[in-house]
């Protein structure tokens, strides 16, 4: 960006905290009512983005006897896409990390108006903030995509130690919000008594590898593999106006903005320990404007996938002269759960944030004609156990809402079991084998499914006699 508009020096270093200088979240803390220890339980409980300003007109009128109907304030959803692609080349030609990723975050904000007391339809001054602590899910975040090579080491002073991670699983990055405010854009009148101009700050999401992502003993050698936050400045000429926020505000329409992100750092430490990191991308913004609401949903999966090739054994039968074929094969059971908000505005909804919690596969050995053989059940190799139940757990449910349509996405992770299997007594001419059963497509089905937004709404599917499940949700609150 140019003039006014810079974007901060990447964060890269483990537990590097970025403190931000943002006005005050809540106006007027000067009040004893904004100072009471429990007031952000308060706001929490009261699911106001307002709540604030609502409690310093309340002050105002009690103590002042003030008609404060010049003091306005208005509930925003904001919504925040990041889209980057940056390089950061090491010194000494050891190698480059590049990532390339789009991060969302989607929050309440308040938009709070100030006018002037004699002539109230002129606007002095106003202050948008965001995130307001008030709101259920109050911060959604998702990593939409993300396609990563990182350099590695056993032993970062060693150059033949180093070697190249790449990755485009957005599950191996954990993502997490900024810990204060982080949406703050502000303008006061020109010619207004203490004007200033306008301005405004956007800090995106920090992410990183997830722990135990890198296999051991290397771990990632410096430059963008840890916490990663960007912060926009903009100052006069390319922040908020009043006349940019007007119109929506009275047609209550979305106001869409969009910056964009171009940035070279040179760090010469001398030569050869020169290192260049380069960021390209652009950030775009959403705000809504008009009445929200908040939905919370349940969704549940139950089904069953069979692993479609069998292991076909042969046996006498009991004349002992008559052959005969058996089958074996697993049958997985699956059952998935997670909770969901979709957020609307205006009726509009739109998918905000997701968990997971249950996802488990429990396998089956099924036998024809049964009790032929026993099996033994084992993990494969790579995998701890043969019946997963706390995959994925407490992790990101993703989806997206059409209309009165809900499609989630559920991580993919297909069933297998490794089974021993050895001749019961009446079987004797029956040989022992081993097995590897595996089911891949049973996620890949769900995740396909159009769901209706509908309260007790139950979507069937199956394909043949090998996959079924059952898909129904619930609306909580």
């Amino acid at each position: 960006m140019k003039g006014k508009s810079v974007i901060a020096a990447v964060l890269w270093f483990a537990g590097f905290a970025l403190i931000l200088a943002f006005p005050a979240h809540v106006p007027g803390r000067g009040q004893a009512e904004l100072q009471a220890p429990d007031f952000e339980a308060r706001w929490l409980k009261s699911g106001d983005p307002c709540l604030p300003a609502k409690i310093r007109k309340e002050w105002l009128t009690k103590t002042y006897g003030q008609d404060v109907s010049y003091l306005k304030c208005y509930p925003l959803l904001v919504d925040v896409t990041w889209d980057i692609e940056e390089t950061y080349s090491h010194h000494s030609n050891l190698g480059t990390d590049t990532f390339s990723f789009s991060c969302r975050a989607s929050f309440p904000a308040s938009l709070q108006v100030d006018c002037d007391q004699k002539k109230r339809d002129l606007v002095e001054r106003f202050h948008i903030s965001g995130p307001a602590p008030c709101c259920p899910g109050d911060v959604s975040l998702a990593v939409n995509r993300a396609d990563a090579s990182f350099l590695i080491a056993k032993d970062k002073v060693v150059g033949q130690s180093f070697k190249t991670f790449k990755t485009s699983d957005t599950w191996s990055f954990e993502i997490k919000a900024p810990e204060q405010a982080f949406f703050v854009f502000s303008w006061s009148r020109p010619g207004s008594l203490g004007a200033e101009p306008a301005r405004g700050v956007i800090s995106a999401p920090s992410i990183k590898l997830s722990k135990g992502v890198v296999p051991e003993p290397y771990q990632p050698a410096g430059g963008i593999h840890q916490y990663i936050t960007y912060k926009i400045t903009l100052g006069e000429g390319k922040s908020l106006s009043w006349d940019d926020i007007k119109p929506h505000l009275e047609r209550q329409t979305p106001l869409d903005l969009e910056y964009p992100i171009d940035v070279r750092e040179v760090h010469d430490y001398a030569t050869p320990l020169i290192e260049t990191h380069t960021v390209k991308g652009k950030v775009s913004v959403r705000i809504a404007f008009g009445e929200q609401e908040t939905e919370t949903w349940q969704v549940t999966v139950l089904g069953k996938e069979r692993d479609p090739d069998f292991e076909y054994v042969e046996y006498q039968g009991l004349d002992k002269k008559t052959k005969k074929e058996a089958s074996v094969h697993a049958e997985f059971d699956w059952l998935l759960e997670g909770t969901y908000l979709v957020k609307k505005v205006k009726k509009v909804a739109s998918y905000e944030s997701g968990i997971i919690n249950a996802y488990s596969q429990t396998p089956l050995i099924v036998q024809d004609p049964p009790d032929l053989y026993s099996c033994m059940l084992l993990p494969c190799q790579g995998r701890e156990t043969y019946k997963e139940t706390g995959k994925f757990v407490k992790t990101l449910l993703f989806g997206k809402v059409a209309g009165q349509i809900v499609q989630l996405t559920w991580p993919n992770h297909p069933a297998e079991v490794c089974v021993n299997c050895a001749p019961k007594k009446d079987a004797r001419s029956l040989k022992l084998f081993r097995r590897q059963f595996k089911a891949e497509n049973f996620i890949d089905r769900v995740n396909s499914e159009r769901l209706p937004l509908k309260d007790g709404a139950v979507v069937n599917g199956s394909d043949g006699d090998w996959l079924a499940y059952s898909i129904a949700l619930k609306r909580i609150r």
